[in-house]
């Protein structure tokens, strides 16, 4: 977010992200941030795409794909 003195808050390095921090990377933006997958994970279907809004996204491992 963007404080009262127009400057950039980091929520991902002030821990006030909501990403999860088992399956997924906080990303800072100007005026928010972006949870995104770590490697070997990918995006539940259905969950919240990856637009910097403070949903949560879900992710899971790739290893629990069957073929």
């Amino acid at each position: 977010y963007i404080n009262l003195n127009h400057s950039d808050v980091n929520e991902c390095s002030e821990g006030t992200d909501n990403c999860d921090k088992m399956t997924t990377i906080c990303e800072n933006t100007k005026g928010g941030y972006i949870c995104q997958c770590k490697k070997g994970f990918e995006r539940v279907e259905g969950s919240n795409t990856e637009d910097g809004s403070k949903d949560q996204l879900s992710c899971s491992s790739k290893l629990n794909e069957t073929s």
